[in-house]
Parts: C-alpha cells; structure tokens; sequence
C-alpha cells in the first residue's frame, strides 16, 4: 500500500512537471482537483487525503469532518495556509509541515 501512495504522488508530480498544472485524479470515484501537483484540503475527497504521508483514513476523515463544521458555521474555508491544519485532532505542527509540499490552498 505505501508504494502505491508514492506511486499517486509521483504521478501527480510528474503531471505537475511536464506542464499539466492542473487536473483531476479519480479516487475512490471521486475528482480532486490538483494543481501543479498539489491538492487544496478544502477540495479533496477523504480518499485523495487519506493517501498523503502521514494521514490515513483517520486523520482524513477528521479533516473533512472539521471542514465540513467550519462551512455549517458560516466560517467559509477550513484551511487558508498550513498552520489551519493543526486545528484539526490528530494533526501537529510537525505533521503539518510534512504536508506542506503536497498542498496548496488556493
């Protein structure tokens, strides 16, 4: 399974270098938009997010619960740079820099 992680991402990667700054990929039946190889945690589908390192489907599925409370309050997009990450449960400051580089909030 951990290959298959690397796999998607070197993927995503490559489609990101070879000029196909933005795309979709199809996990789990679901689209994500990805863009320059990265894809936005306000956007993707629990699948896309449960394959980025160090997430799984736990802490994925916490980030789509927490971004789904923050839209139910009126408060607009759950996360607008990497640190809004660790307001979600399982999430730290160390994970979240890990992720920088496989996200993009745009």
């Amino acid at each position: 399974m951990g290959d298959m992680k690397l796999g998607i991402f070197a993927l995503v990667a490559l489609g990101g270098v070879i000029g196909f700054g933005v795309g979709a990929l199809s996990v789990n039946g679901t689209a994500d938009i990805v863009v320059d190889g990265r894809i936005n945690p306000n956007t993707a589908s629990l699948g896309m997010l449960a394959e980025l390192p160090s997430i799984g489907p736990s802490r994925a599925g916490a980030i789509v619960e927490y971004r789904q409370r923050v839209a139910s309050d009126g408060g607009g997009r759950a996360f607008s740079e990497i640190g809004d990450l660790e307001k979600v449960k399982g999430i730290g400051a160390i994970t979240a820099q890990k992720l920088k580089v496989f996200l993009t909030f745009e």
